[in-house]
């Protein structure tokens, strides 16, 4: 049966695909009077493929001309997803408020337009959540950074890096950062200088990676972190203060998970979690990228987990889509003891845009119980 759902679901994906570009096809065509449609076919129809074909090839391109592919690609896969809804939206009000084709491709292509523009805005308009977590064990409190999907690529660089380490060193009486992964998406941006400005933080560091970090070039950037001092944890449990952290590399919960990021066979969060040396005594706080294998991580006693990935959902309606996606997608849920918090991250992957999330990374006070 899960085999029938994986061979089903790229059809039925591609059939979805295809009533959006006749609809939008249909709904210009007829917005300038043309006798058939074939045209905004090949315009639509040829302007997704461009995207999908595109952004996979392109991620690691080392060109100007790759780079620049790349871009284009992302803003017009998130350009053509609110052009499909503002001409759903606006075809449904013609039901209520009447008007002309003309006047329903126009109103549809501005609000499109308008949308994009607010999500490129909005991605680059970095938040700092706050967010109260008590735990039990703990004797005094931690100011701590959860840091997670950066994804430093063609979209970001340096400067962004900077950004950021500049703003978690205006934060008062912070002790430590926690960075769960996605440091980088494309090879363009895997450089020192990249890394670099992480050496300007005033506390510890620690890192697990990402699956977009493991496809850019995992042991170049563990390496390279390493040597700048940032604590990078695999599969091992590293004690600071009260705490004990353990960091996993990028796994699946278990070997039934549907993973797509994860060969079979590998390492996961269920066969990894009972052989490591984690003290039940201890307040233990569980770092992975994606927020899987939740129920594990409570029989292995974890207090809390910190997780990124899922951008919390980036995109509305993806952002509602995610949830049945994920055992978690964004923000702190409680799992029989087991706390789990998930940050939408500071970068973006695909479209640089968010619309229905916020680009952020959270300043968390662990307070005792």
């Amino acid at each position: 049966m899960r085999r029938l759902a994986v061979l089903i679901f790229p059809f039925t994906i591609l059939f979805l695909f295809a009533l959006a570009i006749r609809f939008i096809a249909r709904f210009f065509g007829a917005a300038l009077a043309l006798d058939n449609y074939w045209m905004m076919y090949l315009l639509f129809g040829g302007t997704l493929l461009f995207t999908f074909v595109s952004i996979p090839t392109q991620i690691n391109a080392m060109t100007r001309r790759g780079s620049s592919i790349f871009k284009v690609a992302g803003v017009l896969l998130g350009f053509l997803m609110y052009l499909l809804q503002s001409c759903l939206v606006f075809e449904l009000l013609t039901y209520w408020v009447p008007m002309s084709a003309v006047a329903k491709a126009g109103f549809a292509l501005t609000t499109a337009i308008l949308l994009s523009l607010y999500g490129i805005w909005n991605a680059w308009h970095l938040r700092i959540k706050e967010q109260n977590i008590r735990l039990a064990g703990l004797t005094k409190p931690i100011r701590a950074i959860h840091l997670t999907d950066t994804h430093l690529g063609h979209y970001r660089g340096a400067e962004e890096m900077i950004k950021i380490v500049k703003r978690i060193n205006e934060i008062p009486d912070l002790d430590v950062v926690f960075f769960t992964g996605d440091l980088f998406d494309s090879t363009i941006q895997l450089k020192k200088e990249c890394m670099d400005p992480l050496k300007a933080l005033k506390v510890p560091v620690y890192f697990v990676a990402g699956n977009h970090d493991i496809y850019t070039g995992l042991q170049a950037i563990n390496d390279y972190l390493r040597e700048i001092g940032v604590r990078v944890l695999e599969n091992e449990v590293a004690l600071w203060g009260e705490l004990q952290i353990v960091g996993l590399r990028y796994m699946m919960s278990h070997q039934g998970e549907n993973n797509p990021h994860v060969r079979p066979g590998m390492p996961t969060i269920k066969s990894v979690l009972p052989q490591l040396p984690i003290d039940e005594n201890k307040v233990s706080i569980l770092l992975h990228h994606g927020p899987a294998g939740i129920r594990f991580a409570n029989e292995a006693g974890i207090d809390l987990y910190l997780a990124g990935h899922t951008h919390g959902g980036q995109l509305f309606p993806a952002n509602l889509i995610a949830r049945l996606l994920f055992e978690h997608t964004v923000g702190l849920k409680d799992f029989n003891g087991t706390q789990v918090y998930v940050c939408s991250g500071s970068g973006t992957f695909g479209p640089p845009m968010r619309i229905g999330t916020n680009s952020q990374m959270t300043l968390l006070t662990l307070s005792p119980a």
